[in-house]
């Protein structure tokens, strides 16, 4: 396929998928929730398995501390979806400010 034809159902997609988003904003924003909850999670257990091959203690400590909250932070993302949406939504927030600032 050519890199054009690529682009065209890369773009097909993201329309479709920006006005589903629009229809249903929710549900938009529980998907986008549980995305980040598996994303968490499996950037936590990567980052956990990596302690094993750090090298000294200091950095096999901030190893499995970031690994262990990115698991806790994905975990809790997937079981508590509601509350998610609210802890992301204002942590870009804060994101937004302290980059304003």
């Amino acid at each position: 396929m050519k890199t054009s034809t690529l682009s065209t159902i890369a773009g097909v997609i993201s329309i479709l998928a920006g006005i589903l988003a629009f229809a249903n904003p929710f549900g938009a924003s529980l998907t986008v929730t549980l995305l980040a909850g598996w994303g968490f999670l499996i950037a936590g257990i990567i980052q956990l398995a990596g302690a094993f091959v750090a090298q000294g203690w200091q950095g096999k400590t901030w190893a499995i501390l970031w690994g262990a909250l990115a698991t806790y932070l994905g975990v809790s993302l997937l079981f508590n979806p509601l509350e998610g949406i609210l802890t992301l939504t204002l942590a870009a927030g804060l994101l937004f400010i302290a980059s304003g600032v």
